[in-house]
């Protein structure tokens, strides 16, 4: 049972794979030929679905897809350094509690200036911890394969 669940689990993550490269691969489209490092978590997205694909059908793998992963997941960390140019400051401010000002939406001029300023300037921050994510899930799911074949 423990492998069906670890296969099923690994399946996610190689549709995931398959999805944050079609994403990351939309998203990056402005900037792939500026600057290199937004090749990386494209790179990361198809040696993931390849091994991943890999693993579920030989566990002699296992050790590759670990590295994989846990490469993968730290790609994902150095993403969201670059997405905060380097102010990890502002990564933790996004969960520290603050006042929060609502402003009126209709015929608030100061409002729509800020949407327009912030509107498509600045990359998400969090975004590349998905990645990370997506690779800790892996890592379980390669767990769960390991586990099974060492207790038969």
């Amino acid at each position: 049972m423990k492998d069906t669940n670890s296969r099923l689990l690994l399946l996610l993550v190689l549709g995931g794979f398959a999805l944050m490269l079609v994403d990351v691969r939309h998203m990056h489209r402005d900037v792939l030929s500026d600057e290199w490092q937004t090749w990386i978590p494209i790179f990361v997205s198809i040696i993931g679905m390849i091994v991943t694909a890999a693993v579920m059908f030989s566990l002699k793998l296992r050790p590759v897809a670990y590295f994989v992963y846990i490469a993968g997941a730290i790609s994902g960390i150095y993403g969201s350094y670059l997405h905060s140019n380097g102010d990890v400051g502002r990564v933790t401010d996004l969960f520290a509690s603050r006042e929060i000002v609502a402003y009126a939406k209709d015929g608030d001029e100061a409002y729509e200036s800020r949407e327009q300023e912030s509107e498509g300037t600045e990359p998400p921050l969090l975004a590349p911890f998905g990645l990370a994510g997506l690779c800790a899930f892996g890592i379980v799911g390669v767990m769960g394969l390991s586990q099974q074949k060492e207790e038969k």
